[in-house]
C-alpha cells in the first residue's frame, strides 16, 4: 500500500468538503486564533495575546498571523492595541462579537459532526482520533528533520 498517496487523497477529499464555507463559519485559522484568545483568558485571566505569541503557538509566520488578524479585526471579532512592553508589537483581544461568533460556529460544527458520526461506535471514533494524532505527529517529526 502506498500510504503517502492514500493519506494525501483522503486529506484532499476532506478539504474538498469545504466545511467552513458550507456551514457559513469563519475559516479554521480564525477559529484557532479566537480559541487561543479564549484559552489564554481561562488560563491567565486575560484574553490578550501578542501576534508573536500567536504565531509561535500556531507554528506559522507572524506575517500569516497578521493577515488573519486583519480579517478578524475588519469583521469586528478582535481588537488590537499597542503593546506597552514593545511599542512595535500589538496586543490582540477578542470582542463580544468574536466570542458569540466562535460559540455559534462551534455549535453549528458540533451539530453537523454529531449527525455525521452518529452511526460510528464511540470506540471506533476514539481509535480514529488516536490514529490520526499518531500520523500527524509522525509526519511532523519527519518534516522537522528536513529543516
Amino acid at each position: 500500500m502506498k500510504i503517502g498517496m492514500e493519506l494525501f487523497i483522503r486529506m484532499h477529499n476532506f478539504k474538498q468538503l469545504r466545511i467552513a464555507d458550507k456551514l457559513n463559519t469563519m475559516p479554521s485559522n480564525g477559529h484557532m486564533i479566537l480559541g487561543m484568545l479564549i484559552a489564554n483568558e481561562k488560563s491567565k485571566g486575560s484574553a490578550c495575546i501578542s501576534c508573536t505569541d500567536l504565531a509561535k503557538h500556531m507554528s506559522v509566520s507572524t506575517a500569516a498571523v497578521s493577515r488573519s488578524l486583519k480579517h478578524l479585526r475588519e469583521a469586528g471579532f478582535i481588537e488590537t492595541s499597542i503593546d506597552s512592553n514593545d511599542r512595535r508589537g500589538a496586543i490582540i483581544s477578542i470582542t463580544e462579537l468574536g466570542r458569540k461568533t466562535m460559540y455559534d460556529d462551534c455549535n453549528r460544527l458540533e451539530d453537523v459532526m454529531q449527525k455525521a458520526t452518529a452511526n460510528i461506535p464511540k470506540e471506533q471514533l476514539e481509535n480514529f482520533f488516536s490514529t490520526f494524532d499518531m500520523i500527524y505527529n509522525g509526519i511532523s517529526n519527519e518534516l522537522n528533520k528536513l529543516d
